[in-house]
């Protein structure tokens, strides 16, 4: 008795439920996968900042000049509110400044050299020393007012006159009177009075191998 004339569905029997209801419940978990947002995170892929890892952590700590770098957790809200003012900050200070960010979650271990433990934390190296932690407002533009203000002043010789021009030049020739001449030297031109943060993270990544000097004035540049 009954079979496949009484109305009886095999495959109901079978499957408990029958494609009816067990792939159309598949499809609805399916959709409802889909609908769910994806948890928010932080992303700074494309940008000019430099995510951190293992390797690049030793090159920061073995590099001269200067580094900001940002301990983040990725699904913190404030981490996730400062990563475009980061990208702005990383991009006003390209060339000027080294920034990067690192993963606590993927980087525990640099995360606890650097001493995070409230998300995000921002740190300073210059030649691979820590200098202290940024405590200002988390906006591009004071970031980068911060960094800049980093940079020493006392790396560059500013030339004002003719005399101390022929001096520098004796110097660099190595032929200055009763000292030693300096290996390399870069001057720079200019009737500005102040000086460029370009020019002073130069001069604090070639510290010890490169002098730089700033020579001011119509009557010194004529």
């Amino acid at each position: 008795g009954g079979g496949f004339g009484d109305g009886g569905d095999p495959f109901a029997s079978f499957f408990g439920g029958g494609f009816g209801g067990g792939f159309g419940g598949a499809q609805r978990r399916q959709r409802q996968q889909q609908q769910q947002p994806r948890a928010a995170s932080v992303d700074y892929s494309g940008s000019q900042v430099i995510m951190m890892d293992h390797s690049k952590w030793l090159d920061a700590k073995r590099e001269k000049g200067i580094w900001l770098l940002q301990a983040y957790v990725p699904r913190s809200k404030q981490c996730q509110d400062m990563a475009g003012e980061w990208k702005k900050a990383a991009d006003s200070l390209k060339g000027v400044v080294k920034v990067g960010a690192v993963d606590c979650e993927a980087e525990a271990g640099i995360c606890g050299e650097l001493g995070a433990q409230s998300y995000p934390t921002i740190k300073w190296l210059m030649h691979g020393k820590e200098g202290g932690k940024y405590s200002g407002r988390k906006k591009g533009g004071d970031i980068v007012n911060w960094a800049i203000g980093l940079l020493p002043r006392h790396l560059t010789t500013s030339v004002v006159n003719r005399p101390g021009l022929a001096s520098i030049l004796a110097r660099c020739s190595g032929s200055g009177k009763g000292k030693a001449g300096w290996s390399t030297c870069v001057l720079l031109f200019t009737n500005k009075q102040e000086t460029a943060p370009m020019f002073k993270s130069l001069a604090l990544q070639y510290e010890g191998d490169v002098t730089f000097a700033e020579v001011r004035g119509g009557d010194v540049n004529a």
